[in-house]
Order: C-alpha cells, then structure tokens, then sequence
C-alpha cells in the first residue's frame, strides 16, 4: 500500500457543505425548504444524473433554470470549500512513510485546481486525475489506470479512499483495496461490504497509519 488514491469532495474537502447551502439557496428561490430528505436524495444520485432530478423537483422549465443557478453558485463558492480538519496530518504522515499520494475525482479540472488552490492541498500529491482527464468517469476504472500508469505500479501497491460507491466499485473494478470513509454527519455510516476497512472520523484513519508500515 505505497500508492494512496483520494477522492475529493466527501473525502478530502467538505464540498457537501457548500452543496447544501447552494441548494438551499435555490429552492428557497422557487418558494420550497430544501429537507433532509432531500439531502439524501441527492447523496443518492450522480452528478450526470443531476440536472434531471432538478427537473423532477421543479418543473422542466424552473428545473433548467435552477440547474444554470446552480453551476453559477457553485462556481462562486469553490473558494469557500475546506478540508476536512485532520486531513492535511493524515496526508504528511503518509508521505513521511514514504507512500505516494494522487486524487482521483469527478469533478472538471478546472473547479478541482480552484478548491486544491485555495485549501493548499494541491501540495501533497502528485497527480490528480479530473472528470475532464477521462473519457468515463467513476466508477469505470479509468481514471485509476491512468494513476498506476503515472507510478508504474501494480494494483497491489495501491488503495483507494472515498465516501461514495463509486469510489469503491472503481476500486474493485481495477482489484485495489479500498477504504470507506464516512466525515460527513449527512450521509448514513452503514456499512459497505466492497471496502476493505471503514473509518467515520479522520482521526481513527490517521491512528491506524501510525500504527502500520507500508
């Protein structure tokens, strides 16, 4: 486990935050509470599949809209994105083990060098694999080819990080390990039967690093 892959939002940042904040900003605008309920339907849908869950909440019409509302807010906000609090020690103590460090996300390149940009966590890795560097995107294994093709590493020598299913069934795809990571209080820690080791706070990953060798 010399190779370490992070997922961004969820993982390393708390984009979901912001997310939340930019949707409740729109719905209040077309006279809805954005619930609970639908935070979880959103942490139940993908990204492509966004625009139409839009359309299904507001209408054809008010869904583009909305949809148009949303990228411009959450263009605004990508400064306003932080790491999760124990991140940045957990990165250092991988590197000071001697482990590699790359992100492998499905956002575009451009809004991932703004959040690595002003969190300063663009330092600790040394490729970062974007939705735009891939012609599929999670959870085809793409985007992990191209990492180990980066190192010259096998499968074996690698380990994925994420919180949503995608990352894990990447990570099984390619025949990688990974671990589950639950940070964030929105979204359920049930357990997640692809991933090898499960962690609900940075702190309890950082401590079972300090306790291996890799």
């Amino acid at each position: 486990m010399k190779h370490w892959i992070f997922d961004l939002d969820g993982t390393l940042a708390d984009s979901l935050t912001i997310h939340f904040q930019v949707l409740q900003r729109i719905f209040s605008g077309f006279g809805l509470d954005f619930s609970k309920e639908d935070q979880q339907d959103i942490l139940r849908i993908s990204s492509r599949d966004f625009p139409k869950y839009l359309e299904t909440k507001l209408g054809t019409q008010d869904g583009s809209q909305a949809y148009q509302l949303y990228q411009k807010f959450n263009q605004e906000t990508l400064k306003d994105v932080q790491c999760f609090p124990g991140i940045v020690d957990l990165l250092q103590t991988l590197k000071t083990q001697g482990a590699q460090l790359a992100i492998w996300t499905a956002r575009d390149f451009e809004a991932t060098q703004e959040i690595l940009k002003h969190t300063g966590l663009g330092i600790h890795f040394s490729i970062c694999v974007t939705g735009s560097c891939v012609s599929q995107g999670k959870p085809n294994p793409e985007g992990l080819v191209k990492i180990a093709d980066h190192f010259g590493c096998e499968p074996e020598s690698m380990v994925m990080v994420g919180d949503f299913d995608s990352d894990m069934l990447g990570a099984k795809a390619f025949g990688i390990k990974a671990i589950r990571v639950l940070w964030h209080s929105a979204v359920p820690a049930k357990k997640c039967d692809i991933a090898a080791w499960q962690f609900t706070q940075v702190s309890d990953l950082k401590q079972w690093v300090d306790q291996r060798e890799f």
